[in-house]
């Protein structure tokens, strides 16, 4: 007889990303007791912690960020997830845009200009004004985790490394890459 046990951790996927990246101020969030999704809120919609409750849209749209971006997500993760959670990509603009800077939006590779990339090769997938806004999301969540996203930047230079010299370890914080045989 075979038995099954399971369990679901609340924020796996954030508190091991941000263990493995040592991403401090994650990891604190997480000690502190707060609930990462309502910080990811405050932070995105630019007001207090205790502004959002457990059902809000908001704190909705801060648990998708925080489930599809830790592992090098962009538009195409947060759009995929989005669905799971009933978030309509369509009414996001009016939630994320009074909070987009300059600086997220414009240049040649500002959130304008990959939202109008991916919706070339994703014509049919949402309007520009959600790409837009699912790539400012995406920006506003590697702001807050610069430390995850180095470790993303280790993790792929120690797995080339790794291929590219076989029989030789290569460490990207805690992780190692190691090639052994064809």
């Amino acid at each position: 007889e075979t038995e099954f046990i399971c369990a679901d951790y609340h924020s796996v996927e954030a508190i091991g990303l941000a263990y493995l990246a040592n991403d401090e101020p994650a990891l604190e969030v997480h000690r502190s007791g707060k609930d990462s999704y309502r910080v990811a809120a405050s932070d995105m919609f630019n007001r207090p912690y205790d502004s959002f409750d457990k059902e809000c849209m908001e704190r909705q749209i801060g648990k998708v960020r925080e489930l599809s971006m830790g592992y090098g997500g962009g538009i195409g993760a947060y759009a995929n997830m989005a669905g799971g959670y009933n978030i309509d990509l369509e009414t996001l603009p009016p939630f994320i845009m009074p909070y987009a800077t300059a600086d997220e939006l414009d240049g040649k590779y500002g959130a304008v200009a990959l939202a109008k990339s991916y919706i070339a090769r994703n014509p049919d997938s949402m309007s520009l004004d959600a790409a837009i806004a699912c790539d400012v999301i995406k920006r506003k969540w590697r702001v807050q985790h610069e430390a995850s996203v180095a470790w993303w930047k280790q993790l792929e230079l120690a797995a080339f490394s790794a291929v590219q010299n076989p029989g030789n370890v290569y460490p990207a914080g805690p992780v190692k890459y190691l090639v052994d045989g064809p």
